[in-house]
């Protein structure tokens, strides 16, 4: 492999299956926004489940899906559960889930607790805990400007913002959101 251009190393490790165009390493990099330690454990499970193969394709990306998506959630949970607010947190997820949209506004998650005021009786503060999810990377603030092809999306450990914009939407990450069934 030394003698390869990095091109090429590339290529003969990311491969695509015959008929689909879909890049496995976009396709993981997407999945974990680009976070470093997200691709190495995507990575690690792909080399886990596919222990014989010396290349990876886009269908052996995809099969390892739901195992990175646990393992994302529970790495969630483990930060989440060192917060003074772990339970209030949670508690937001959940309004996130019962929302069951990908994309949502502040506004929609204040509706949802305020609808069911028993169910959400253990948030605190609604603007902390999203801030909080922010900062985790556990949802972004999402944004479609006219004349963009694409969204602006921002990711705190991505873009360095430390506070999200309650006036955007934001957006649940993907491994959460295949997690929560969104």
């Amino acid at each position: 492999y030394k003698k390869l251009s990095d091109e090429k190393l590339f290529n003969l490790v990311f491969r695509s299956n015959g008929k689909r165009t879909e890049n496995p390493f976009r396709f993981i990099v997407n999945r974990g926004f680009g976070r470093p330690r997200d691709v190495i454990q995507y990575l690690n499970l792909i080399k886990r489940t596919f222990p014989n193969e010396g290349f990876i394709n886009y269908d052996m990306a995809k099969k390892v899906q739901s195992d990175y998506c646990s393992w994302f959630y529970n790495e969630l949970q483990n930060e989440i559960s060192i917060l003074n607010r772990h339970k209030s947190i949670a508690r937001v997820i959940d309004a996130i889930k019962k929302n069951g949209k990908v994309v949502f506004s502040y506004k929609d998650i204040d509706t949802i607790i305020k609808d069911s005021p028993d169910e959400f009786i253990d948030i605190i503060d609604l603007k902390s805990e999203l801030k909080s999810l922010f900062t985790l990377g556990a949802i972004g603030n999402y944004e479609r400007k006219k004349g963009h092809k694409s969204p602006i999306i921002e990711y705190s450990y991505r873009d360095g913002a430390y506070n999200p914009d309650f006036s955007k939407n934001f957006l649940v990450h993907p491994a959460l959101k295949v997690y929560l069934s969104l």
